[in-house]
Parts: C-alpha cells; structure tokens; sequence
C-alpha cells in the first residue's frame, strides 16, 4: 500500500503554525499560572477612627474569624486586645481600661458606652464581639 499524502498550500502551513503557537502559548500560561502565581491574599480593610485620628490596618483572616467565636471580655481584656476590636484604638483601649478601673469592673456591655469615643455606632458594630 502506498502512502497518501496531500500538499499542503502555504495558506494550511501558516494556519497550522498559527495553531500549533498558540497551543504552545497556552502550555506556557497554564503552566505559569500553576507554579509561579502566589494565592491571592486575604482583602484587606482600613478602619479610620475618627475620633483618636488613627489608622488601622486589619485582615480578615483566621484572626478575625477568631474574634467572631470568641468574645472579648472588657473587664479582662488587655490594651493590645481591646485595639482589635474594630474602630477602637489604642488611646480609646487605653480609657476602657482606665475607666474599668474607675468603676471596678463594668456590669454590662453598655457600660462602655460611657467611654469618650464610643458612641451607639461604635457600639453596634463591637457588641458581638464583647462581653462581661
């Protein structure tokens, strides 16, 4: 049996050589995108409090994710737990704790509204995530 074969005109070569670099390109970028691309990190949110003129950098990530499972209790909480709560800085955690100690120990939640700094929408947005 002799072989069939067929001519190809320049038209079906340049197609063919089209193709075949474009499949070439195509195994470059899956392949670069399979081991070179870093995972895309957690977003990041700023939190500007007004009041203290700070600014604090926060991901939303298994330390975040924590905070949403476990409270934080005020009447025990430390400067540096305090000021991850979101809007409160280090200046307002610095009053929580003065005031604590003024009061010896808050009885509710509420109680910290007291604190110069932390109005009804501050309060609102940490009352999940404290407790007494």
């Amino acid at each position: 049996m002799g072989k069939i074969t067929k001519k190809m005109n320049s038209q079906e070569r340049q197609l063919r050589i089209l193709i075949s670099i474009a499949c070439i390109l195509c195994s470059f970028v899956i392949f670069y995108n399979i081991f070179f691309v870093p995972e895309i990190a957690a977003p990041t949110v700023v939190y500007i409090d007004k009041n203290e003129q700070t600014v604090e950098n926060r991901e939303f990530s298994e330390e975040h994710n924590e905070m949403q499972n476990e409270k934080i209790n005020i009447n025990l909480a430390s400067e540096e737990e305090l000021s991850k709560l979101p809007g409160i800085g280090n200046q307002t955690a610095k009053k929580i704790i003065e005031k604590r100690k003024e009061i010896n120990n808050f009885k509710s939640i509420e109680n910290i509204k007291e604190i110069s700094g932390i109005g009804e929408k501050k309060f609102e947005r940490i009352k999940n995530l404290i407790c007494v």
